[in-house]
């Protein structure tokens, strides 16, 4: 018995990819840039929390508006079934974990505001 995962269709891949990115070049940026490694020691802790919320929001920015790009650039095509007498429409669907890219982008955009209130609450 052979059973077959499908966790992403289309271009859903980059629900999983754009906030890795986006963290990855965050941290490239603000953390590993000598500079900046001096200015942590002046800064408060909390200057931590803005390297998981902000790059969470850049990438729900980012998710949502490919999302919708792609989904109205995939108008698809219809196919006639001469067999069945009906028409069906054929698309490309972009989901990851049978949710679409761009609600994709709604979950990180609830996930960095959700962390940005925990930080909050915790430095409190």
């Amino acid at each position: 018995m052979h059973i077959k995962l499908i966790i992403y269709r289309g271009k859903g891949y980059l629900a999983f990819i754009i906030p890795i990115m986006c963290l990855a070049i965050w941290n490239y940026i603000f953390i590993w840039d000598i500079w900046l490694a001096f200015a942590l020691i002046l800064m408060p802790s909390s200057y931590l929390d803005y390297n998981i919320y902000l790059p969470l929001l850049i990438s729900s920015f980012i998710c949502f508006f490919l999302g919708r790009k792609l989904d109205s650039a995939g108008k698809g095509r219809i196919v006639y079934d001469p067999r069945t007498s009906q028409e069906q429409l054929v698309k490309s669907y972009d989901k990851f974990f049978s949710i679409s890219l761009k609600n994709w982008g709604l979950i990180y955009g609830v996930l960095s505001l959700l962390t940005y209130i925990l930080s909050r609450f915790m430095a409190a």
